[in-house]
């Protein structure tokens, strides 16, 4: 549900997993809700692992900053800002398309991991 796009300015591929959220509102706004526990930290950690598998060894851009936490920064980063596209989406009752919410994801991740790629 998660394609990697290495060399890509957004590194994941996500129409499949928004697609996924999409037909099943109930499942995330339990996963995410106010009520939810540690789900919401849990459901992030396993994306970020995921993310950490896509970006592979040499994806992340050398810098000031040691390759490990760079990593963790961006895998994080994306992670994050799935999730706020898929919790806003939830919260909202979009009505917006997978490929839409992939746009909306790619530019949020891929602006903010461009000019992380400037900060070295």
């Amino acid at each position: 549900m998660l394609v990697s796009r290495p060399g890509d300015v957004c590194p994941l591929n996500a129409i499949a997993f928004f697609a996924h959220v999409m037909g099943s509102p109930r499942i995330y706004k339990a996963l995410m809700g106010l009520e939810s526990g540690k789900a919401p930290r849990i459901l992030r950690e396993c994306i970020e692992q995921r993310i950490q598998q896509s970006l592979g060894a040499g994806a992340v851009q050398p810098g000031s900053v040691s390759a490990d936490l760079r990593k963790a920064i961006v895998s994080r980063f994306v992670a994050t800002s799935l999730l706020a596209v898929i919790e806003c989406s939830i919260e909202g009752n979009a009505v917006e398309s997978p490929e839409t919410l992939q746009l909306i994801f790619s530019k949020l991740a891929g602006g903010g991991l461009s000019r992380f790629g400037d900060a070295k």
